[in-house]
């Protein structure tokens, strides 16, 4: 089953993401694609409005925690996606999120 790791920071300035593999996950071959996320001034967001869709400067979302890195990866389980991710926490990441990818029916299947 696919997985998406989401990283949060709240140091940016500081954070410093190995763009590949972390530690056991070099070897595993879960980690499909992923990689660090440029600063929040390289962003955009696209929302839908009465008139159209609007583009504006910046993340959908301030707060707390800032969105800077993301994978792919493909796991047995959730117990082996959570296992992964926690090879991938460092002193400069505070949280990472663990979401399960919908199939084309829109359903997600737990193992």
């Amino acid at each position: 089953m696919k997985y998406v790791l989401l990283t949060y920071t709240t140091s940016p300035e500081v954070f410093d993401v190995d763009t590949g593999p972390v530690g056991p996950a070099a070897d595993t071959g879960e980690v499909l694609i992923g990689g660090a996320l440029a600063d929040e001034v390289f962003t955009w967001t696209l929302r839908r409005h009465s008139a159209g869709v609007v583009v504006t400067d910046g993340p959908a979302g301030r707060g707390e925690r800032i969105l800077v890195g993301v994978r792919l990866v493909d796991c047995e389980s959730v117990d082996g996606a959570t296992r992964l991710a926690a090879t991938m926490i460092g002193p400069t990441t505070d949280v990472i999120e663990v979401r399960p990818l919908m199939d084309s029916a829109g359903d997600v299947e737990f193992r």
